[in-house]
Order: structure tokens, then sequence, then C-alpha cells
């Protein structure tokens, strides 16, 4: 027998599900930046690109954010991942292959700064590494890339505001919180700047996990400050609990 509200019925939870799974999307758009190059996964370079280039093509592609690379290794990174970027395929004949999305948006890690040289002069070396690779990938026959972030380890919240004037306009920088400290301070450096807070979650070691009081406090003071954040490590199990460290055969 043919059931019209049941049919009716069927289509409503249908339609309504499909708005909830468009909020969803719409809140969660971007949302995981990838970092195989790190623990727990410590994939080599071209493994993690080809991870990417998979993932910027699966059914979970609106999740996923920036790549996440050193300024150290963004010339291994440009000779693994040119191939796998959008633009190289279009122009070379073999369309059926290519990416032909929008650039890859690259997350760049400032690992100059904590270097011999000051913080300052790492991160002016590091903004000219950035430069050089934006110039070779700006032209679809290197692939099309963007590093648009840099995240940076600052050595203190004074550093901030010397950071923010050193970097260009189409770079959004995010400073890593010191662990252990009370981040008000430091997040209240970051208030009124173009800027975000960054959070160390885990590692690969227990004392590189913060408590739930901590991670509440930094995200209660980013809340009232009203500054943006991201949370780095630590995430990949949903609950707080015993895990491994990393994907390792006996990791601790």
């Amino acid at each position: 027998m043919f059931d019209a509200a049941a049919l009716e019925s069927g289509a409503a939870m249908r339609y309504a599900w499909g708005m909830v799974t468009q909020s969803l999307k719409t809140m969660l758009w971007g949302v995981v930046d990838y970092a195989g190059l790190f623990p727990p996964a410590g994939l080599a370079m071209a493994p993690a690109a080809e991870a990417f280039a998979r993932d910027r093509a699966g059914l979970h592609e609106w999740m996923l954010g920036r790549f996440v690379c050193p300024v150290s290794r963004l010339r291994e990174f440009s000779n693994a991942a040119g191939a796998l970027m959008p633009g190289t395929f279009a122009t070379s004949g073999y369309r059926e292959h290519a990416d032909i999305g929008d650039p890859w948006r690259i997350s760049a890690i400032a690992d100059g700064v904590g270097g011999d040289g000051g913080p300052a002069a790492g991160l002016e070396a590091d903004l000219e590494t950035i430069i050089q690779f934006n110039t070779h990938h700006a032209g679809e026959d290197k692939g099309l890339a963007q590093v648009d972030c840099i995240e940076i380890k600052p050595p203190s919240a004074e550093f901030v505001d010397a950071a923010v004037e050193m970097l260009p306009d189409d770079l959004y920088p995010f400073f890593e919180v010191p662990q252990g400290q009370d981040p008000r301070g430091f997040v209240a450096a970051l208030a009124g700047n173009a800027a975000a807070a960054k959070l160390r979650t885990g590692g690969v070691t227990a004392g590189a996990f913060p408590s739930t009081a901590e991670i509440a406090e930094f995200v209660n003071a980013c809340r009232l400050a009203e500054v943006p954040f991201k949370a780095t490590a630590g995430l990949h199990p949903p609950m707080r609990g015993a895990a491994p460290l990393t994907y390792e055969a006996g990791a601790a």
C-alpha cells in the first residue's frame, strides 16, 4: 500500500538531516590542518604530500585545511609535492589526472625563530624563504600553492608585537602559548592584532599533555580577549585516556 504520510515524513527527515549536515559543514569547513610530517604519523615528505593530495579528492575534503610544514623543509616539500598540486598536469596535457581545485594552502612553522641568530633574525630569514616558495608556486607550471599562515613559537610575549610588524599582510600568524604558564598575559598580547593563539595539547611524552583545566583556562582566555586559536598535537583520540603516543610498534 502506498503510504503518502510515511513518504512525506521520510522526505521531511531527509531534508532536516540535509540542513544539519550543511550546517556542520559550514561550521567545520577546513577545520583540520594536515600534519602528517609530525607524530603520531611521522611520515616522510613524499608520502605525506601524497596523503594530502588523496584527502583533497576524498569524501571529507571539506574538512581539510592546510598542509603543515616547517619553513626549513619548504624546498623539500616543493620538490615532493609540486607535481601533485593544481595546475601542473593541467598545463602538460594530462588534465584527467589534474587537481583542478584551489591552490594548496600551507601553514609554515617558523623553525628559524629559535635559532642562534636571535628570534628577529630567524623570523626574517623564514619570511624570505616563504616569499621564495610563494613566488615559485604562483604559476601553474610549478604547481599552485601558497603559504598563507605562519606558526611562531615566540621567546616571550613581548616578541609578539615585533613579529606582527615584520609580517606581510597576506601571512596570518599563530603564536604558540608557552606550556605551563598562565595564558592570560600571553593572549592579552595578541588581542587587537591580526593574529591568533596556538595551544600545544600533546606530544611524544606523557608530560606534553596539558590538563583539562589548563586547556579550559586557555580557551576561556581566548574567548574573553576575542582571540582566535588553534590546537595542535594530542587531539587524535577523541576522549582523554591512555593511548599510544605514536603509531610505531611498542610506542609508550
